[in-house]
């Protein structure tokens, strides 16, 4: 890998754990943490490299960005559930499987 390339990567590896940081101290330092994540929306789009995001707490549903309706994301909510006990799933087009 040429010097510069190495150098662009460092580079972006700082943004994005600066990035980190910086949304993990607004959690941990603020009482809503629901309201600090969509308060920083665009942080954390761009730490996931999303277009937008749902949170789902309580039943109650909070979006930023372009995300599916209400009942498309409850849909999505009631599939996750059935993975609820395992560490880790993949699949390669979510949606086909739900």
């Amino acid at each position: 890998m040429l010097p510069k390339e190495n150098g662009e990567k460092l580079r972006h590896k700082s943004e994005v754990d600066n990035l980190k940081i910086s949304l993990l101290e607004k959690l941990y330092t603020e009482n809503d943490p629901a309201g600090s994540v969509l308060s920083n929306a665009d942080d954390v789009m761009q730490l996931f490299k999303a277009t937008g995001f749902s949170l789902v707490l309580d039943g109650k549903i909070s979006s930023s960005g372009e995300v599916p309706n209400d009942r498309q994301i409850n849909n999505l909510v009631v599939w996750l559930k059935r993975y609820k006990g395992e560490k880790m799933f993949f699949y390669q087009s979510t949606a086909r499987n739900v």
